[in-house]
């Protein structure tokens, strides 16, 4: 829970608190300094701006404060928790050449193992278009700014004099993208490129065929829940310290998009179809129709509806596509 200072004792009873003093609740910094001092001198700790006091009473009535490090509130993201103005650019540019590179790569071992390959404006075509879409990605990151409150605070701690209309510092690509794009890159290199993915693969499509072929099917069946184990913690890394904290219903209807995710991303419920990358962009595609509903003023019921169905129509299709082909 949020709260602003006048609602920071009401609050307080149902047990957790994340004080935040936000610009706007006091119209004068003057003002905001006098009522922070006066919740200091009652033996509160508050702290301005953008780093947060979480506090926590026991059943007996006694406070305890938790914090979490500011290097791990980093992999949370916002103005602070991002990469920069040249960072981004050198990682799209190094997007760029990956996008390149596996064109080349692929077109090459098509001709080498003699399988039809695109015509050559195709290639030039779906490389101008992915380079694109990443350049414009990197340049809308960098032209969202900090916040004037926070730049104005880094000015002022490191002497520097801000222009007539406020330092402005571009955020950058933040720190949860660069990990989704690590994990992707790895998970995708996992699935296609060593032995373990295709054990996968071939255990979802037929786990009876899986292990009179050879394969060790409860070594996989174990590697696979460690895996998830893995990704599921560094998920929860990630949310505790966008919330600096955590609590028991962090994360909980999360499974529903995930399935929808991996549903709309073209992994069959059958099992031995699917691709990494598509189950990423699965994720963006629930994430912004998560969005859109929010703006609509949807509750959150409703929200889980529209995911109910938006699955069960991913599903539909699924098992009408493999009774046609079948």
């Amino acid at each position: 829970m949020r709260v602003a200072l006048d609602r920071f004792q009401g609050a307080r009873q149902l047990g957790f608190v994340e004080l935040v003093l936000p610009d706007d609740v006091t119209p004068t910094e003057n003002r905001r300094q006098r009522r922070a001092q006066f919740m200091r001198e009652r033996g509160e700790k508050v702290v301005l701006h953008s780093i947060r006091v979480s506090e926590r009473f026991d059943g007996l009535g006694k406070l305890h404060r938790a914090f979490l490090d500011p290097t791990f509130q980093l992999i949370g993201g916002g103005a602070l928790g991002s990469v920069g103005e040249l960072i981004t650019y050198l990682v799209a540019a190094i997007g760029c050449i990956a996008i390149v590179a596996l064109l080349f790569n692929s077109r090459r071992e098509r001709r080498r193992y003699g399988f039809p390959t695109r015509p050559m404006w195709a290639e030039v075509l779906l490389g101008t278009v992915g380079c694109v879409a990443v350049v414009f990605l990197a340049w809308f990151a960098n032209n969202n700014f900090w916040p004037k409150s926070l730049a104005a605070q880094y000015a002022a701690d490191r002497g520097i004099t801000p222009p007539a209309g406020g330092l402005q510092i571009p955020v950058g690509f933040p720190f949860p993208i660069l990990l989704l794009i690590g994990v992707t890159v790895v998970m995708t290199w996992l699935a296609t490129r060593r032995r373990f993915g295709r054990y996968v693969y071939a255990y979802g499509g037929n786990p009876d065929a899986a292990e009179l072929a050879g394969i060790n099917t409860r070594w996989t069946i174990l590697k696979t829940y460690v895996v998830m184990g893995i990704l599921c913690a560094l998920a929860a890394a990630i949310a505790s310290a966008r919330l600096n904290g955590a609590t028991l219903d962090v994360g909980v209807s999360y499974e529903l998009y995930v399935i929808a995710a991996a549903a709309v991303g073209g992994t069959s419920f059958a099992g031995g179809i699917g691709t990494i990358p598509g189950a990423v962009l699965g994720a963006f595609v629930m994430q912004a129709l998560a969005y859109g509903l929010s703006f609509l003023n949807v509750i959150s019921p409703g929200q889980n509806i529209a995911v109910g169905v938006v699955l069960i129509v991913a599903v539909g299709l699924d098992t009408y596509n493999r009774r046609r082909g079948s």
